[in-house]
């Protein structure tokens, strides 16, 4: 049941209509979709045209844990989200 939810949901069309209820906050892993619907490049939002050029079309740099395997242990400890938390609370 789970697979097939997952074989519909990423047809193009099912993902392109989902992705487009969040207006455009998340990209689409598919550079075809972008390419199909203008939409995700419309002069109607220039800040959405220009965050699918730069995050599906630009170059990308990769995050610090995937070169630094300190990093990557504070990352996967959420270090900075307990921090926050104790200061939050504990003021």
């Amino acid at each position: 049941m789970a697979k097939d939810f997952l074989k519909y949901l990423i047809q193009p069309q099912v993902l392109n209509g989902l992705l487009k209820t969040g207006l455009g906050r998340n990209l689409p892993a598919m550079p075809a979709i972008v390419k199909n619907d203008p939409w995700w490049l419309a002069p109607k939002d220039p800040h959405r045209g220009t965050y699918v050029r730069q995050g599906l079309f630009g170059p990308t740099v990769p995050t610090f844990w995937t070169s630094n395997p300190a990093y990557a242990q504070v990352q996967n400890e959420h270090v900075w989200q307990t921090a926050w938390a104790e200061i939050i609370q504990d003021k």
